[in-house]
């Protein structure tokens, strides 16, 4: 329900228009996807396949956290509609090229930690866990703090409830020398993978990394305004009501229950974990990077409808959720419709302009160059809205690999793409061509068609970071 529109209507997003993203994925460190994508996953993505493919993933994880917290029938329905419902997916379900592989790595994660607390012996409780978690880093990095969430939320629930099962070794111990060997395993695979295709993902990382690039004093307090945000109903569309998880939790504090201070604890660590990784950057962290969100929200409210299951009126907690997160990300998803139809309609007209200024058959493949960002009217965007509704005429201020894989893709235009280098000689030309759609912004340099849409190159000329594959910025 949640996510009927995405599944209904076909859009092209950001990042969806290339073909083959393995090199690039390499770069990234994120092999375990390239894994997938080349033996059981469609590489990029089959239309409405992959995206049901990837929630019916998301659902066998989220069975795997109710049956680790061990919840009851009752108590896995109401906790499984706030971790559906809210749509933090959403800004992962509009990269199809990765949804079904992080899908994967979260449900990885989740049996990863419900062996590490619940299973006994060498095998299933430490090394078993260990490699489904390093294959899982291996997919999307953020998800190393996955199980923080799932334990603290296991903690919480125990605390609340009264249980007396927990102990150090397997709530502290064993899921700590899980998550190091994971990560140092990770990073050697990782170094080992990236040498033998010659790849390396060190900038990528370093350019996240907050206290590197500015003050101490700077990146507390970018991180600081960062969690604020998710609890002042500031954070990415549809994600405010993530903030109700505090509330939640105060009314349990309130509520007859023991050891009220570990509770606290407990609590500040459930409602705190989503925001680990963004403690370890310093600083910001897109919300399709927010993983743990979901589990968090969730955690919150089933502990607090375990303490008063004879309520019923707290059933309507998970209805407004399911049809709020319903709205928010049908309102996302019908943004990135609307730009996707835009910028198929124009690039059609840019396409025919093509065909008849300069003569090329339209049957046959044309070396194109894209010379700008294109200045079209945005579609309405909720706010906070991060990527969707971005315009490919526009990415990167203007990105002709960009443009020319979204034509190709969509069947628009058959483009060879072409480096700015081969037409930089003749820039003084492309610099008195007036701009698109007037009848002397398409031309020829030698053999490379020139469309002209904006005034200046884009970001690309100036060089990619070495992450990054290069035929993706032209």
């Amino acid at each position: 329900m949640v996510y009927f529109f995405e599944l209904t209507h076909f859009t092209l997003s950001i990042d969806e228009e290339f073909s083959n993203n393995i090199a690039h994925t390499i770069s990234m460190g994120r092999w375990g996807h390239v894994l997938l994508k080349s033996t059981i996953f469609p590489e990029p993505f089959i239309t409405f396949y992959t995206e049901i493919l990837s929630l019916v993933i998301l659902a066998l994880s989220c069975s795997v956290i109710s049956k680790t917290l061990g919840l009851n029938t009752q108590q896995s329905v109401f906790f499984s509609i706030l971790y559906s419902a809210l749509p933090q997916f959403a800004y992962q379900l509009e990269f199809s090229n990765q949804s079904d592989t992080l899908a994967t790595a979260v449900l990885l994660s989740s049996v990863s930690t419900y062996l590490t607390l619940r299973k006994k012996g060498f095998l299933l409780s430490i090394i078993t866990p260990v490699i489904a978690l390093t294959f899982s880093v291996s997919i999307y990095q953020s998800i190393i703090f996955h199980p923080v969430s799932i334990i603290a939320s296991y903690i919480c629930y125990a605390i609340a409830n009264n249980k007396s099962d927990l102990t150090f070794k397997n709530i502290v111990f064993k899921p700590v020398i899980v998550m190091i060997v994971a990560a140092v395993a990770y990073s050697l695979l990782t170094k080992i993978i990236q040498w033998h295709f010659g790849k390396s993902s060190e900038s990528y990382f370093l350019n996240m990394i907050g206290w590197i690039h500015q003050p101490v004093n700077e990146t507390i307090k970018s991180i600081v305004a960062f969690i604020i945000d998710y609890f002042s109903f500031n954070a990415p569309y549809g994600l405010s009501i993530y903030a109700f998880s505090l509330l939640f939790l105060v009314v349990i504090f309130v509520s007859p229950i023991k050891n009220r201070f570990v509770f606290l604890l407990s609590a500040a660590a459930v409602i705190l974990s989503p925001f680990l990784m963004n403690v370890i950057i310093g600083g910001f962290l897109p919300p399709r990077a927010m993983n743990c969100l979901a589990i968090s929200f969730a955690a919150s409210g089933v502990i607090l409808f375990t303490l008063y299951a004879e309520k019923r009126i707290l059933w309507a907690v998970p209805v407004i959720v399911l049809l709020y997160g319903t709205a928010s990300s049908s309102k996302l998803f019908y943004t990135g419709y609307l730009s996707y139809n835009q910028d198929y309609n124009v690039s059609s007209f840019i396409a025919n302009d093509i065909y008849k200024y300069v003569g090329t058959p339209p049957d046959r493949p044309v070396r194109i160059y894209f010379y700008g960002a294109l200045n079209v009217d945005s579609v309405d965007k909720p706010t906070n809205h991060d990527m969707f509704g971005s315009s490919f005429l526009n990415w990167d201020a203007g990105n002709s690999a960009r443009i020319s894989a979204f034509m190709n893709a969509t069947a628009i235009a058959k483009i060879i793409p072409t480096s700015f280098d081969e037409i930089k000689p003749e820039i003084e030309k492309i610099n008195s061509a007036p701009l698109w759609p007037a009848k002397d912004s398409v031309f020829k340099i030698n053999n490379v068609v020139v469309v002209k849409l904006g005034s200046t190159p884009g970001n690309c000329i100036n060089g990619v970071s070495e992450s990054t594959d290069p035929t993706r910025c032209l």
